[in-house]
């Protein structure tokens, strides 16, 4: 008999949906890698597809990660700025193609490029198609005039006029998180931008417990899987 504790794709899917609206977030869904192998394409049917119980929305069981889109041939690194668009939109493409609306980015992600081919690629879509996710880089962020330069240039490069989701990236500690979002005033700009429905839900990565302790009004939690672990994992 098989061990009911025993980590399988699905119950560590299961798992990660219903951390979904607990009252904090600690990951983000990056890098998946289920998209891309020839044996893969195969897939059919639909998307098992989980309802928010805070705001109602659908969203799919697996979100695709934009951290490492496909990299042309003459590309030096996998965080690279040279990426094969042709290949990303096919791979984007094949995901809504298969019932999953769940696209994460990021600033820092293929070195500022990840945001915009993204972009490019949803932008060939129906916009209530997809949910777009990105994040504010807080480790960088030096003033509260910065910060409202990157979420606006976050906008013109995902090519929508609100995120779904958005998300306070690496949030590594108590003092940092009171620095930026709270001295720098970031956190009260992003609340308002929540208000004028820039962004209808959001949530913090990679938070320690005592940061959700002192910022309650974070909503969700995602689960991050990487391509080379999602194999390791029994059927």
């Amino acid at each position: 008999m098989k061990d009911s504790h025993f980590l399988t794709r699905r119950n560590l899917v299961k798992g990660a949906i219903c951390a979904l609206g607990a009252g904090a977030a600690a990951w983000g869904l990056h890098g998946i890698g289920l998209f891309s192998g020839s044996a893969r394409e195969e897939i059919t049917g639909s998307m098992t597809m989980h309802r928010h119980p805070r705001t109602g929305v659908a969203v799919s069981a697996l979100g695709y990660g934009c951290m490492r889109f496909p990299m042309q041939a003459n590309a030096t690194s996998p965080r690279g700025t040279e990426i094969d668009e042709k290949e990303a939109f096919r791979l984007v493409d094949h995901a809504l193609a298969h019932g999953l609306n769940y696209f994460d980015s990021a600033y820092f992600y293929h070195k500022g490029e990840s945001e915009a081919v993204l972009g490019r690629a949803l932008a060939r879509h129906p916009r209530e198609s997809f949910l777009v996710a990105t994040k504010m880089p807080g480790r960088i962020i030096e003033s509260l005039q910065q910060a409202k330069d990157i979420f606006a240039g976050q906008l013109k490069k995902c090519q929508v006029e609100h995120f779904d989701f958005y998300q306070l990236h690496a949030v590594m500690s108590v003092p940092s998180y009171r620095h930026v979002y709270e001295e720098l005033g970031v956190l009260d700009f992003l609340l308002e931008q929540k208000e004028k429905e820039v962004f209808e839900k959001w949530l913090a990565e990679k938070a320690a417990a005592s940061t959700i302790t002192v910022a309650p009004e974070l909503n969700a939690a995602l689960a991050r899987i990487y391509g080379e672990g999602w194999e390791s994992l029994a059927p």
